[in-house]
């Protein structure tokens, strides 16, 4: 069994689409066939979960699909963070929500805006 290269994947296909996005990363892909780009997101970061399951690491390294998450601004790339249990006005390293930013489903992030789990709210426990 061959083992898939996930960073080759992102950087193929996880890319600005070019002439199809205007060349603005705010935007989606507006290819005939769709943007596969948020699908292609998803399936890396479950393999990623499930690696580490298989690994016997005790934690996936992310939130679950239907964690609500905070993120800062709604920007493409930018860290998701846990947000710390009692405390809504903190995430789970330690950052203040006071200043704005938004709450969403895990799911909704990675897919909107192709964000990422913040390493210091979910570190990978073995």
């Amino acid at each position: 069994m061959s083992a898939l290269d996930l960073d080759a994947i992102t950087g193929q296909w996880l890319q600005q689409c070019g002439p199809h996005d205007l060349g603005l990363s705010e935007y989606g892909c507006a290819c005939v066939d769709g943007d596969p780009r948020p699908v292609i997101a998803n399936l890396v970061a479950e393999v990623k979960r499930l690696r580490a399951l298989v690994d016997g690491r005790t934690t996936p390294a992310g939130p679950v699909d239907d964690d609500r998450v905070w993120i800062s601004t709604p920007r493409r790339g930018i860290d998701m963070h846990a947000i710390a249990p009692g405390n809504t006005m903190a995430t789970g390293c330690g950052r203040s929500r006071a200043a704005g930013g938004i709450t969403v489903l895990a799911h909704e992030a990675v897919r909107a805006w192709e964000c990422q789990p913040c390493p210091r709210c979910w570190p990978v426990t073995s």
